[in-house]
C-alpha cells in the first residue's frame, strides 16, 4: 500500500495499492530449426523474435500463432516448416536420357531405371545417388565401363591368326600377316578396323596367286 498503513492510528487515511508487474516466459521449439532462447519479459509488453532457420525448409510460423503482447501466462510455440523442393539432374555421359527428379527435402529418392549406352555396362552414378532428396540441388553422371569384343580371323587356308580381344572403341594393332604357300596375302575382308567395333567382328583373307 501507498502510503504505508502504520501499524496503529487515528482518524481518516486513504491508501493505494502498489502493483509489481509480473513475468512469464515463452519458449521457442523450432522443432530441428536453429535454437531460439527462451524470453521471459513483463505480461503485457511487446513480443518480437528473430525468425529460426532451416536447411531445405521454409518457416511458416508458430503453433500456436505468437503472440504479440505478453500474456498472463508461460507459453511454449513450435515451429512450422514446408519443405522445399529440390531436383536431381542425370548426365548419362552419351547413354539414354533419364528424366530429372524433383521432389521434397528430405523425402525419399526412388533410384530411375539405370541407363543403356551401346558398347558399356552401366557401373552407378558420380556422386553416388542419395537415399532421400538433399537440402539442394544435385547433378550427378553415369559411371561407364567399356565392354570387351573379339574380333577373329579367318586366314582363308593360311597360316593361323589369334583372335583380338580389346574395350570397345579402343585402338586396334594388326596382326601379322598370315602365309600361305603360292600366294600373296592382299588384306581382310572387311577391312580391318582402327578401333574395336560394337559386338566385334569376324574378318577373312583375301589371296592373290602367285
Amino acid at each position: 500500500w501507498e502510503p504505508e498503513i502504520p501499524s496503529m492510528f487515528s482518524g481518516n487515511m486513504t491508501v493505494k495499492a502498489k502493483w509489481q508487474m509480473n513475468q512469464y516466459t515463452i519458449t521457442f521449439d523450432t522443432d530441428g530449426g536453429s535454437t531460439i532462447n527462451p524470453m521471459t519479459v513483463d505480461y503485457n509488453s511487446t513480443i518480437a523474435v528473430n525468425i529460426p532457420t532451416k536447411e531445405g525448409y521454409t518457416f511458416l510460423g508458430w503453433e500456436p500463432e505468437l503472440p504479440k503482447t505478453m500474456p498472463a501466462n508461460d507459453v511454449t510455440v513450435k515451429a512450422k516448416w514446408q519443405a522445399n523442393k529440390y531436383t536431381i539432374t542425370f548426365d548419362t555421359d552419351g547413354g539414354s536420357v533419364v528424366s530429372p527428379i524433383t521432389a521434397d527435402c528430405n523425402s525419399a529418392v526412388t533410384a530411375p531405371t539405370s541407363p543403356t549406352k551401346a558398347g558399356y555396362t552401366f557401373l552407378g552414378w558420380e556422386p553416388e545417388l542419395p537415399q532421400t532428396m538433399p537440402a539442394g540441388d544435385l547433378t550427378v553422371k553415369a559411371l561407364w565401363k567399356a565392354n570387351a569384343y573379339a574380333i577373329t580371323f579367318d586366314a582363308a587356308g593360311g597360316s593361323a591368326v589369334s583372335p583380338i580381344t580389346a574395350d570397345y572403341n579402343t585402338a586396334i594393332t594388326a596382326p601379322s600377316a598370315p602365309v600361305k604357300e603360292g600366294y600373296t596375302f592382299l588384306g581382310w575382308e572387311p577391312e580391318l578396323p582402327k578401333t574395336m567395333p560394337l559386338d566385334g567382328m569376324t574378318v577373312k583373307a583375301t589371296w592373290q596367286i602367285n
